[in-house]
């Protein structure tokens, strides 16, 4: 019920603060994405996969490469990488390979978000490729979070990259939750809003189009708000008489019933005497 009515209200929903953070953490340093297809970059394929599972749970596609796309990666990659969705540079991958892989992606047309995962090794050159995913990402309209898992001794990696603006987490999936969440806020942001109306719509047994509460007195054909000539005294309780006037009986008085207007027989005290 409460999923229902965030969706209608336009309200992204998070299970917890860390969900939250993590995406407000995305969406203050990157744009914002125009659809939910997601490309995903990986060295390794264990949590390339995990990173998959968890988009599309999540409410994102898979991109596709478009034939010019898939034969850069072809030339610029290893032979022995996987050139599908996700990219495997393979985990010898170096500065260039990782440049290749996000700024191919980031020109596909069918791409609308980038997820970059690799796992630290000590035969690469991390502070290059820490320079080349900079350089991939500066001016990108398409967002582009990290993923990184290593360990304390390259944790400057992790420092270079987030004061490049790039948002990095430590697993793929905190990753796709981010990147959903940025696509769920770009999808209400866009909807069209319906056009509300400056018009009240008019009450039940309103004679208005403009719903005004009006009050209407009852006119006796001989004075208004005035008891049948000849009744008993209001003494007795089941001596009174109805009284004509509606409004008096509600207990709120219409302009028809000033104290101006009224006669001098309506003995009924008006509201607040």
């Amino acid at each position: 019920m409460a999923t229902a009515m965030y969706r209608r209200a336009g309200v992204v929903e998070f299970h917890d603060s860390d969900e939250m953070i993590k995406a407000a953490i995305a969406l203050s340093c990157q744009p914002v994405p125009s659809g939910k297809r997601i490309g995903i970059i990986t060295n390794t394929g264990g949590p390339g996969i995990q990173a998959v599972d968890e988009a599309v749970e999540q409410g994102l596609t898979l991109a596709r490469w478009s034939e010019a796309g898939r034969e850069r990666l072809k030339q610029s990659l290893y032979a022995e990488a996987s050139l599908g969705n996700p990219v495997d540079v393979v985990a010898t991958a170096g500065a260039d390979h990782y440049f290749a892989a996000t700024d191919t992606l980031l020109k596909e047309e069918g791409v609308d978000c980038v997820l970059v995962f690799f796992v630290t090794a000590p035969f690469v050159d991390l502070d290059a490729i820490a320079a080349r995913l900079k350089e991939a990402t500066t001016g990108a309209q398409k967002p582009v979070v990290v993923v990184i898992e290593t360990i304390d001794k390259w944790g400057g990696l992790i420092r270079k990259l987030r004061e490049s603006g790039i948002p990095v987490y430590e697993f793929a999936e905190d990753g796709s939750r981010a990147l959903a969440a940025m696509a769920r806020y770009g999808a209400y942001r866009e909807r069209r809003r319906p056009a509300w109306s400056s018009t009240r719509a008019p009450r039940a047994g309103s004679s208005s189009g403009t719903g005004a509460r009006t009050a209407t007195c009852r006119r006796s054909t001989r004075s208004r708000c005035s008891r049948p000539t000849g009744s008993r005294s209001r003494s007795s309780p089941r001596s009174r008489t109805p009284m004509t006037c509606r409004a008096w009986r509600s207990g709120w008085a219409s302009p028809a019933c000033s104290s101006s207007t009224r006669p001098s027989s309506c003995t009924r005290p008006r509201p607040g005497e």
